[in-house]
């Protein structure tokens, strides 16, 4: 009885720290389909506009209400997660500012765009290279559920 009751004792001091811990694996396989989704959209309509089927100023609007929705009501999933595990809140900080990068990046790009601007586009291209970089090192590090 006593050997039980210390057994038990010890796992609920173990577990108290845990309590109220939210496991950020599901947001970050959330953040990576996002991406899967944005950047088909993207490609897609980028393809259109090359084959003149569409205007540069419709290919910035893709991007406005196709892209940059999707990517604030993911960072404001992932901004509102509280109380990450140790082990995970580096993973959730590089997504952050994953999120952050892809997020300027998209919104350089339909200025861009709009201005006819090839300048714009080269920093839209290095931002969303920095950005895309990090989301690589997430999907290395993730934990996978």
């Amino acid at each position: 009885a006593a050997a039980t009751t210390a057994i038990v004792a010890i796992a609920v001091v173990m577990a108290v720290p845990l309590r109220g811990m939210t496991d950020a694996t599901g947001e970050l396989e959330h953040v990576v389909t996002v991406e899967e989704g944005t950047a088909t959209t993207y490609r897609e309509a980028a393809n259109r506009f090359r084959n003149g089927w569409i205007t540069a100023d419709a290919l910035a609007e893709v991007i406005d209400s196709g892209v940059l929705p999707e990517l604030t009501a993911t960072r404001t999933r992932v901004e509102s997660l509280d109380k990450v595990p140790m082990e995970q809140q580096t993973l959730v900080a590089a997504c952050k500012e994953y999120l952050r990068l892809r997020d300027e990046g998209w919104r350089v790009r339909a200025a861009a765009l709009r201005r006819a601007s090839m300048a714009q586009l080269r920093e839209a291209d290095t931002i969303d290279g920095a950005s895309l970089e990090i989301l690589r090192q997430i999907k290395a590090a993730a934990p996978k559920s």
